[in-house]
């Protein structure tokens, strides 16, 4: 946890209550100020994630236009925390689909966040919005949507950081479309050590359900892939998929590893739009 004000001010009084003898009356004073200063000072306001700093106290709150205030937290009270932590990110139809009807109602996601937990990770599910109509998220080509999007990520991490505890690595990865979501977030938010994206949506209109729009270039991790020039990163795709066009995700592999990205794969062949039964490749990745 951040230490506080108040927690400095307490060791200080204890470090001036055993050296007194070596303070002039002076000296004291001053230094008693200067304690009631760090009081004053609270909670420390910023902390650095992978390098980014964090301003704990910064609140946007714009996300709630589109997004629930909602989020779920998986972790084993009986171990302990590792200092890593991953948000995790359902598929699904956005206003149809919510975490229980995706991730969690199916026993390879919760077998994949229960060995996480017995290993002392925190996971935390990121429900994706149901608030409007599904056509209403693109009709600007996924701008408003991107930014709430963001803000939400953003207030996510905060939020973990304040009531959680600090943790030493973020990592965020999804499912389908919440591969989507992962990608793009790991793009415009860089405080993820690692990433990774199982038979990801790598266009929205790609997808039969938003073939009409003719782009959504404002939340397309394809077309921003050099930000994850730096980040770690894992993609799983299906040869025998028909409800993504893996070819997308394919030729993402190929960009990133033009660019000399650190970037993992594995690919299957049948099974179609299906997540393994076991996803202890993906465990091992995230461990390493």
């Amino acid at each position: 946890m951040p230490r506080t004000g108040i927690t400095d001010f307490c060791l200080a009084l204890e470090t001036l209550r055993m050296n007194r003898s070596n303070f002039t009356l002076a000296s004291q004073i001053l230094f008693i100020l200067f304690l009631f200063f760090l009081a004053r000072c609270g909670p420390s306001t910023r902390v650095y994630i992978n390098n980014v700093p964090v301003n704990l106290k910064h609140v946007d709150s714009s996300y709630t236009i589109l997004f629930a205030d909602t989020n779920f937290l998986y972790s084993d009270s009986l171990v302990k925390f590792s200092g890593k932590r991953l948000i995790y990110i359902h598929g699904g139809i956005l206003g149809v689909c919510n975490h229980l009807t995706t991730l969690m109602n199916t026993k390879c996601h919760i077998d994949f966040v229960d060995s996480l937990s017995a290993l002392g990770w925190q996971v935390i599910e990121f429900d994706l919005p149901n608030k409007k109509p599904v056509s209403d998220y693109w009709e600007d080509g996924g701008k408003a949507y991107a930014r709430a999007y963001i803000s939400k990520l953003n207030q996510v991490v905060k939020w973990s950081e304040k009531f959680l505890g600090h943790a030493n690595n973020y990592f965020i990865g999804g499912v389908s479309f919440g591969g989507l979501h992962a990608l793009y977030g790991a793009e415009h938010f860089p405080v993820f050590k690692k990433y990774f994206a199982l038979l990801p949506v790598i266009k929205l209109n790609a997808l039969d359900e938003f073939s009409h729009y003719q782009n959504v270039s404002d939340f397309d991790p394809a077309d921003t892939y050099r930000k994850l020039e730096y980040a770690d990163g894992f993609l799983f795709w299906n040869t025998s998929d028909t409800k993504v066009d893996y070819l997308l995700t394919q030729e993402l592999y190929v960009n990133l590893k033009n660019i000399d990205a650190p970037i993992d794969t594995m690919t299957a062949s049948l099974g179609g739009h299906t997540v393994p039964d076991n996803l202890d490749f993906l465990i091992r990745f995230l461990q390493r």
